[in-house]
């Protein structure tokens, strides 16, 4: 179960990152539940898994350099 948590934080950080409504660091972990240290661990991963997390000081908020999708999921292959 902890896992299957993990992957819905990360999936709650990607939709407030893609709508830029994230805050600062410290207004993100607020919006998020967690702590400031826990929010900057969770982005590293995020970047880990090719995320192109950015921030905006002038907007105040995180954002994507480019646009994208964040899968975690199984997918069936399509048989040849």
């Amino acid at each position: 179960m902890e896992t299957f948590n993990k992957i819905l934080k990360l999936e709650q950080i990607h939709q407030l990152i893609k709508l830029r409504s994230t805050g600062n660091a410290r207004e993100f972990s607020h919006k998020m539940g967690i702590s400031v240290a826990t929010l900057k661990r969770e982005i590293n991963t995020m970047r880990k898994l090719g995320c192109p997390i950015k921030y905006c000081r002038y907007s105040r908020s995180y954002y994507y350099e480019y646009e994208g999708e964040m899968n975690l999921q199984f997918r069936r292959r399509n048989r040849v």
